[in-house]
């Protein structure tokens, strides 16, 4: 990406894993989340540089996104969206009752 700083000279900025501006330290996991805004512009979850939860994935949806990913491994376990406004709280309760040790909870909010 290439960001001018005057009108003769262009400045070169260097982008890590999941477009981060800073590299992630030797045994750290890159990631990045954003949350939705408002019922517009859908939530997304970016780990080691590749796209987990996204609209463009069609795998999210209103209320909380979430993804488990193995905390050693860095492989996804598994992800799933849970409506907190009109859907049943019980079902992320299940979820997260399940949640194997030793995974990593990454949480997006859409639409709430």
């Amino acid at each position: 990406m290439r960001v001018s700083a005057s009108p003769t000279k262009e400045i070169q900025v260097k982008k890590y894993k999941c477009g981060l501006i800073k590299p992630c330290p030797a045994n750290y996991f890159a990631f990045k989340i954003c949350s939705g805004a408002a019922n517009v512009v859908g939530p997304t979850m970016c780990f080691e540089d590749r796209m987990i939860m996204s609209p463009v994935k069609n795998n999210v949806g209103r209320g909380l996104n979430i993804a488990l990913v193995n905390g050693t491994t860095g492989a996804v376990l598994g992800q799933k969206a849970f409506d907190m406004y009109s859907g049943d709280v019980m079902h992320l309760v299940k979820f997260l009752k399940e949640i194997p040790g030793g995974a990593l909870v990454l949480v997006a909010s859409y639409d709430d």
